[in-house]
């Protein structure tokens, strides 16, 4: 009895050191048969320390989310929001800092029966500062369905993050082979050229993170050269990620997928 107590306060002890915390979260606690919800891995930081995007740039590892649903149940794409840039010693990555939601929207069965129902999930990361910290996590949410839909206390979070999940605005343009990398054009994005803008790449084979992104804005046109990724073997059939666009104290992401003409 002594030895569990103390074994569950050493868990505790070490759960509150580490430098990232994980929780599995839903934005209801009462949804329908046959509706959707959203459920989420939350990732909570201490201050200076971050986790990875899907492409954690020069150096890093991807951050993962693995749900577990009861039968019949659905689960979507998951969305990752719009990642930011970290600089370690000229190595650039792509992460999050303070706390970040990685959201996916769940299906119930129209013919399941009313009932609480379990959802858990496994996830794991890198988080890093002047040093970097493997971490694991393990995360499980009750969801009930019954004839109403009751919010959950987390409902709030899912809509502040929901706000920088990448819009998939159609954005025509394209993706020319230069001498050091690709010229990309993109349109429409507004009347005047954006404060900043920046291209993070979806992976790390196509594009270099480390090289300046030359910005230029032409007939309401943005075009960003990047330079090519010194491991890159081909050219590729088309180059896709994350483009964000400072206008003033508004940051918007959108989704790009753009083709890349021949010579």
């Amino acid at each position: 009895m002594i030895a569990t107590l103390v074994a569950a306060v050493a868990l505790v002890a070490a759960q509150q050191d580490a430098p990232c915390t994980f929780r599995l979260i839903a934005s209801v606690e009462t949804v329908k048969p046959g509706a959707s919800f959203w459920i989420a891995g939350e990732y909570t930081m201490k201050p200076e320390w971050h986790v990875y995007w899907l492409n954690p740039g020069d150096s890093g590892l991807p951050t993962t989310l693995d749900v577990q649903l009861p039968e019949g149940w659905k689960i979507g794409k998951l969305q990752w929001p719009a990642p930011h840039k970290f600089d370690a010693g000229g190595l650039i990555n792509y992460g999050y800092e303070r706390k970040v939601l990685l959201m996916a929207e769940v299906q119930t069965p129209a013919t399941a029966k009313p009932g609480s129902y379990a959802l858990a999930a496994k996830a794991s990361w890198l988080a890093c500062k002047e040093e970097c910290v493997p971490g694991q996590g393990q995360g499980r949410v009750k969801v009930t369905l019954g004839d109403a839909v009751r919010p959950s206390g987390d409902a709030a979070a899912f809509e502040a993050f929901r706000k920088e999940i990448p819009t998939r605005t159609k954005l025509t343009g394209r993706a020319m082979p230069t001498n050091e990398g690709y010229r990309l054009e993109i349109q429409p994005l507004g009347d005047s050229a954006p404060d900043e803008a920046y291209f993070y790449a979806a992976s790390g084979e196509a594009l270099s993170h480390a090289a300046k992104q030359a910005v230029s804005w032409s007939a309401g046109k943005l075009v960003l050269d990047v330079k090519r990724s010194e491991y890159s073997s081909k050219t590729p059939e088309e180059i896709r990620g994350v483009l964000v666009v400072v206008r003033g104290k508004e940051r918007l992401a959108y989704e790009v997928s753009l083709g890349v003409l021949t010579r």
